[in-house]
C-alpha cells in the first residue's frame, strides 16, 4: 500500500467523522487522572530463600512432611502425573513456604516433573510475595530456567498490575525479541490502563518490537472504539507486514461490531493489495454472519 496514498493523501472526512486512512487525527492524548506509570528497577530487598520474613503458623509447619512426601512420591512414580493435583500440592507449600517449595523444585532432575515444579512455584509465590519470587527466580543458575520462572513470575503479576510486571520483565531482559512476553503484558496493561501504555508505548525507540506494541493496543482499543484503532495503527505503524496485520486486526474487530462502518473504512483505501485483502475479510465475515446478527449488534452497541 503506498504510504503517501495511505497516510498523506487528501484527507477526506466521512459523514460519521471518520478520515481516510491517509488523514486520521493523532490518537487523544492520555487524559486519566490515575494513569499509571511504568515501574522502574524494583528495589526489592534481597531475600535469600532461606530467610523469607514469612512466619508460618504452628499448624502449617507441621503440615510439610505430608505435603513433602506426597510432591516426592509423584517425583519418584517415574511417569504420567495429575498437574493439576500436582499444582494444588506446591500451592499449598508455597503458601506455608515458599523457601522449601522452592528447594524441592530446583533438587528435582531435569524432566517434565522439575519444569512443571519451577513453573508452578513462580507462579504460587507471585501471587503470594511479588518481590521474592521475582528475586528467586533471578537467581536460577540455568539460562532457560530462569528465563521461564521470570516469565511466569511476570505473567502472574499481570493479573493484578501488568504495568509492574512489565518493568520487571524489562528489568531482566525478558522478552527483548519481537513477539515475546512483552507484547503481552502490554496489552494486559493497554486493558487496564490504555492511556498509560499507549503513553509509554508511543515513546519507544522506532522498530519492530514498538509496532508490535502498537498492533496490541489496537487490538485492545478496536474492541470499543475502533475508528480509534484504526487511526492508531495508520499513524503509528509504518508501512509493512505489521500495519497490513494490524489493519486487518482492527477490521476484523470493527466489522465484528458493526460491518457498515468497516466497509466505509475499507472503501476508502486506494487501490492495493491491502484494500483487496481487506475487502476479502469483510465478504468472508458478511458470509458467517446471521441476518439477525447486525440488529442485534446495533442494539447492544
Amino acid at each position: 500500500m503506498n504510504k503517501k496514498t495511505l497516510i498523506l493523501g487528501s484527507g477526506l472526512v466521512l459523514a460519521a467523522g471518520l478520515f481516510l486512512p491517509s488523514g486520521l487525527k493523532e490518537v487523544p492524548p492520555a487524559g486519566s487522572s490515575n494513569s499509571r506509570t511504568l515501574s522502574t528497577k524494583m528495589d526489592h530487598p534481597a531475600a535469600g530463600r532461606s530467610g523469607s520474613s514469612r512466619q508460618a503458623p504452628a499448624a502449617s509447619e507441621d503440615a510439610r512432611p505430608g505435603l513433602l512426601e506426597k510432591l516426592e512420591a509423584v517425583a519418584k512414580s517415574g511417569g504420567p502425573f495429575d498437574r493439576e493435583g500436582f499444582a494444588s500440592l506446591l500451592a499449598r507449600l508455597v503458601e506455608i513456604d515458599p523457601a522449601t517449595a522452592a528447594d524441592f523444585a530446583t533438587a528435582l532432575p531435569a524432566g517434565p516433573v522439575r519444569e512443571e515444579a519451577l513453573r508452578r512455584v513462580s507462579q504460587a509465590w507471585a501471587s503470594e510475595d511479588p518481590a521474592e519470587a521475582e528475586n528467586w527466580a533471578a537467581e536460577l543458575p540455568d539460562e532457560s530456567e530462569r528465563q521461564s520462572a521470570l516469565t511466569d513470575v511476570c505473567m502472574r503479576i499481570a493479573r493484578s498490575d501488568a504495568a509492574q510486571a512489565l518493568g520487571i520483565a524489562e528489568n531482566h531482559g525478558i522478552g527483548a525479541a519481537p513477539g515475546s512476553v512483552t507484547e503481552n503484558l502490554v496489552q494486559q496493561w493497554a486493558v487496564q490502563d490504555f492511556p498509560a501504555a499507549a503513553a509509554w508505548i508511543k515513546a519507544r525507540p522506532a522498530g519492530e518490537k514498538r509496532e508490535q506494541m502498537v498492533m496490541r493496543l489496537a487490538l485492545v482499543q478496536s474492541a470499543t472504539r475502533p475508528g480509534e484503532a484504526a487511526r492508531l495503527v495508520v499513524e503509528e505503524i509504518p508501512e509493512g507486514a505489521v500495519q497490513t496485520e494490524a489493519v486487518i486486526t482492527v477490521i476484523y474487530q470493527w466489522a465484528s461490531r458493526d460491518m457498515a462502518g468497516a466497509r466505509e473504512w475499507v472503501n476508502l483505501f486506494p487501490e492495493s493489495p491491502l484494500r483487496d485483502r481487506a475487502e476479502s475479510e469483510l465478504t468472508n465475515m458478511a458470509a458467517y454472519q446471521s441476518p439477525e446478527q447486525p440488529q442485534l449488534q446495533k442494539q447492544t452497541n
